[in-house]
């Protein structure tokens, strides 16, 4: 507008504004730059806001997945494994960034898996089974496994999610029981029978007396 009026070039053309038009319009424009810059300001702080929010939730959930005591792994639809938490970790020995991009099933030498990807696949309905897998030691290890639907915000299915739980020491109480009670039954059976042995010349020598 400062050079329009004053006809400095390319402006130099006639015009037709005069002082209170310049005036006028400066005006004009400072307010509307200074409501912009306004505006822009609360909606970058806005913004801001949100985004330390969602970095916080961020962190919190990644705290929670990190914290419990069951494996968790996500994988997508092709199960390549996405995200492997700590308790994962130390159940299967295969740190986190081992076990990222591998697919599951073949990172633990585990074929079921793959056929209850396949079931659940086509029904949609959570699969529960127990396995063995090998370890990154090569020891094998009992696992007690659900895997589920992993879906979106439009409820679209994304991938698969998997809690686990390590189920060696439990079956090795559960075999060690069932061992004690089969002793015990025997032990039982050997005791009748001893009191049977022990009873039978009593009752010969009493028949013998008759």
């Amino acid at each position: 507008v400062n050079l329009q009026y004053a006809h400095i070039p390319p402006f130099n053309s006639p015009s037709l504004l005069g002082e209170k038009e310049v005036f006028y319009m400066l005006f004009l424009y400072m307010i509307t730059f200074f409501t912009v810059g306004s505006l822009s300001g609360r909606l970058s702080e806005r913004l801001h806001e949100k985004e330390v929010g969602f970095s916080k939730l961020r962190v919190f959930t990644e705290d929670i997945v990190e914290s419990i005591s069951s494996g968790l792994v996500t994988t997508d639809l092709s199960g390549k494994i996405t995200s492997f938490n700590r308790s994962a970790s130390e159940m299967t020995g295969f740190r986190a960034e081992e076990a990222v991009g591998a697919i599951w099933w073949e990172l633990f030498s585990w074929g079921e898996i793959r056929d209850r990807y396949r079931d659940l696949a086509i029904t949609g309905v959570p699969q529960r089974f127990d396995g063995e897998i090998s370890t990154k030691q090569g020891e094998r290890c009992l696992l007690g496994v659900t895997i589920s639907p992993l879906r979106n915000e439009h409820g679209g299915q994304i991938g698969i999610i998997g809690t686990f739980q390590d189920l060696t020491q439990l079956k090795s109480l559960e075999e060690e029981m069932q061992k004690k009670e089969r002793l015990a039954t025997i032990g039982e059976m050997a005791a009748g029978m001893a009191h049977e042995i022990r009873n039978t010349p009593a009752a010969i020598q009493a028949h013998g007396e008759l």
